[in-house]
């Protein structure tokens, strides 16, 4: 019993020692980051991993998978007046699935590891905000309709969308409604398959309104979205109210410039330049600092690096043989434009591409004269110069896109050669072939089924089954045969009266001869 008392007596004592030079194996570690998604972290955006319930003192060392960073030394130390170790500036570079960040405590020279649980990284929420109408030229009560669409994969929340009169006179609410309509979650998706939400308000604009009805769509999480509304009651003639869309939809108007916009305009003949274009590697992005935010907005980063900003013009050498781009000059009706059209004839897709043009003084002193339309663009303005950049989520092999720039009044068509142009892009992405094995809408026969080729000419669609088979020449089912009369059991019925006639037969001649 003594030597019992004894062996239980050290292995307490053995237990209360590992206790203390093993504190770290109560240890857990966790990330989190204000705005993302449950079991999600967002791409290029600094998040937080935090290694809990430390005791002792020791190192906590961070391993991070292929394709993150972080700003701060990857190992930390802890004391006993410290619970918990964390890095602030933990980010992930590219999109990953099932993720684990491993964290390596030792205390005492016995080291235990912690894992995360599995995380996801996906593209951060992007806002494209669709307005109608564009332009109001008529009196009366009016309904404005903004659309929402997430063209991130994160959720974008708090979304709250703003309508504002102030720079618009004789336009008021129509009561009932309000300025300020909160949409809250707008759920994502992959490229333009995230979630849509809109709201409209009714507006009354009397007879002689003018001036820029003002959209602010805002959300926690993601970039705020600004559109405007051109009210121009009593236009020159020839001016028509457009109910396309705006803004990061694709067209963004300017406060209306301070003239007369009920003169009247002399129609003047249309004058025409175009000229080919030669897109030149970027190489602006260099020196360019405002350029450099512009893009780190975009892409959704906190500062680029010199590697950051080598890749980027690696990217630009690499589409830029693969544009084909023009530029023409037009004016008529007292209006000049300039339209810019390119067309990708590479082989792969083009992930966030981007378009840095620069428009000469000599078209427009600043930005807030120019009206720009650029269909599918979220469009930000680098200076009022004026300089642009447009963004596209996507550029797949074959698409064509096209910036306008509109001003009041004539301008000199030699504007077209003073303007400047750079494209950029996050990535590029293979693009997978699907080989045509057929003519589109050509049918056959296979079996007893009749088969049309899809639209693309890459499959077969069953679209009809034959019982009878399919007349493989004029494709189409064959009938059904002809019914034949069945004499068996004719000839079955004639012997069956023949039998019964002469039974009548034989029982007269028996019976009734009697």
């Amino acid at each position: 019993m003594k030597m019992r008392g004894v062996f239980i007596t050290w292995l307490i004592v053995l237990v209360g020692l590992l206790s203390l030079i093993s504190p770290s194996f109560s240890a857990t570690i966790s990330i989190s980051q204000p705005g993302s998604d449950s079991g999600t972290v967002m791409q290029g955006i600094a998040f937080t991993v935090t290694v809990s319930g430390l005791s002792g003192s020791g190192t906590v060392s961070l391993t991070l998978p292929s394709g993150f960073s972080v700003e701060e030394p990857l190992q930390k130390s802890f004391s006993s007046s410290t619970s918990s170790v964390s890095w602030t500036t933990v980010k992930a570079n590219q999109k990953l699935s099932a993720q684990k960040i491993t964290a390596t405590i030792i205390v005492s020279g016995t080291p235990s590891s912690v894992e995360t649980d599995p995380f996801d990284v996906i593209s951060p929420p992007s806002l494209k905000v669709s307005v109608t109408p564009s332009k109001i030229t008529s009196a009366g009560e009016k309904t404005i309709q903004v659309t929402v669409q997430n063209w991130g994969e994160t959720s974008a929340k708090d979304v709250v969308v703003k309508l504002d009169l102030s720079q618009a006179t004789g336009v008021s609410l129509v009561t009932g409604y309000t300025p300020s309509v909160s949409l809250d979650t707008i759920l994502g998706g992959s490229y333009g398959s995230g979630e849509s939400k809109g709201v409209s308000w009714r507006v009354k604009v009397g007879d002689s309104a003018s001036g820029s009805i003002l959209i602010e769509t805002s959300s926690s999480n993601a970039d705020t979205v600004e559109n405007s509304i051109l009210v121009s009651v009593g236009a020159a003639p020839g001016s028509e109210e457009v109910t396309g869309g705006g803004g990061g939809g694709g067209a963004f108007i300017p406060p209306t410039p301070r003239q007369n916009l009920t003169e009247n305009i002399t129609k003047m003949p249309k004058i025409e330049k175009r000229k080919t274009l030669e897109i030149i590697p970027g190489k602006g992005l260099i020196n360019n600092t405002k350029l450099q935010s512009a893009i780190e907005k975009v892409l959704k980063i906190a500062k680029m690096d010199e590697n950051a900003i080598q890749n980027l013009l690696k990217l630009s050498k690499a589409i830029s043989g693969n544009l084909s781009a023009s530029r023409q000059f037009s004016f008529a009706e007292n209006k000049s434009k300039l339209r810019l059209e390119l067309k990708y004839n590479g082989k792969e897709k083009v992930i966030n591409f981007m378009v840095y043009d620069r428009v000469p003084k000599s078209f427009a002193n600043s930005s807030d004269e120019i009206r720009v339309i650029a269909p599918n663009a979220n469009i930000s303005v680098i200076e009022k110069d004026p300089e642009y950049l447009f963004t596209y989520p996507e550029l797949n092999p074959g698409d064509e896109i096209s910036i306008e720039y509109e001003v009041e009044g004539e301008r000199n068509s030699s504007v077209i050669e003073e303007t400047y142009l750079e494209v950029y892009a996050e990535g590029l992405e293979e693009v997978q072939l699907i080989e045509k094995i057929c003519t589109p809408f050509e049918r056959r026969c296979h079996n007893n089924t009749i088969q049309e080729c899809n639209e693309e000419g890459t499959g077969w669609i069953d679209k009809e089954y034959c019982e009878y088979g399919c007349n493989k020449t004029t494709l189409t089912c064959n009938p059904a045969p002809q019914t034949k009369p069945n004499y068996f059991w004719i000839w079955v019925l004639i012997g069956v009266i023949l039998a019964i006639a002469i039974a009548l037969g034989i029982w007269y001649f028996r019976y009734r001869r009697m």
